[in-house]
């Protein structure tokens, strides 16, 4: 939100390329960081960098007012265009908020390109570029997960489709993305739910997991070592806040394992003493 505020474009860019950010985060106003790129604020000309991520456009804040009503702009106006002619997701209210018959000859580009969207495929997949658009970041990494995508396809989508392929390079970057933290906890969530849940059910857990969700599952990684033995490793990481003290610490883990023969008793580990230092030292 301070971000977008500001007017930083080179912070807005970095932080949209984070694994873990969530565009749809909503303040005390239920306004999410889009409508901190006004067109009444100094981030006015950042309003393209996220019209073309997933962000939601459909949001009410608490006074009631979609974005389009408390910040009509030109490019909000193209957008919502090329989200209906495109089928994605777009609420009878922003629809009805402006007058589409204006943009008659906008939606005739959309179309066009929507067609070559559709017979231009990606080269591992053979996925058209148009069901990349409309596919969820999620399943999008699923289906990527157990390939070796190129990167630089979503590169020249964007330069290529000058309506729709930043929304897609951004969809396809964040798959990319995704699809590393999936391989990562795959393991992790398997070794957890094996005993308790179908596969089929483990896999479908991903959708109710945002990739913090899955980044905080990589940092305690748990695996079973022996089934026979009922014995296990946790592998735990710490990422360190940029406000923590200097100091010397150890990463301390409690837990309690149940014994063959019955019976649950507690555990603790220790890792070894190590320093944090202040930013900027040797």
């Amino acid at each position: 939100m301070a971000a977008c505020s500001r007017g930083g474009r080179k912070a807005i860019e970095i932080l949209l390329n984070h694994p873990n950010i969530d565009v749809n985060i909503v303040d005390h106003n239920r306004e999410n960081c889009i409508f901190y790129t006004s067109f009444r604020s100094p981030s006015k000309n950042n309003h393209d960098l996220l019209l073309n991520t997933n962000i939601n456009i459909d949001i009410r804040n608490i006074y009631g007012k979609l974005l389009i009503e408390s910040s009509p702009s030109f490019e909000l106006f193209n957008h919502i265009v090329a989200l209906m002619v495109a089928g994605l997701n777009v609420s009878e209210n922003n629809i009805e908020a402006f007058d589409g018959r204006r943009y008659k000859k906008f939606q005739a580009q959309c179309l066009q390109e929507i067609e070559l969207l559709k017979s231009t495929k990606e080269l591992i997949t053979n996925w058209s570029c148009f069901r990349i658009l409309r596919t969820s970041q999620n399943l999008l990494a699923l289906r990527f997960k157990n390939f070796q995508i190129p990167e630089h396809q979503g590169e020249e989508w964007s330069e290529k489709f000058p309506i729709y392929g930043k929304m897609l390079a951004f969809n396809f970057k964040k798959a990319l993305q995704r699809k590393i933290l999936l391989k990562k906890t795959d393991q992790v969530l398997f070794d957890i739910f094996y005993r308790k849940l179908p596969a089929t059910f483990i896999n479908d857990l991903y959708h109710y997991m945002s990739n913090y969700n899955l980044s905080k599952l990589v940092e305690l990684y748990w695996v079973r070592t022996s089934v026979v033995l009922g014995t296990s490793q946790v592998e735990i990481t710490w990422e360190i806040p940029s406000d923590t003290k200097p100091g010397k610490y150890r990463i301390g883990h409690y837990g309690s394992y149940q014994y063959i023969f019955g019976g649950k008793y507690p555990y603790e580990g220790f890792s070894n003493l190590f320093e944090v230092k202040s930013q900027g030292s040797a």
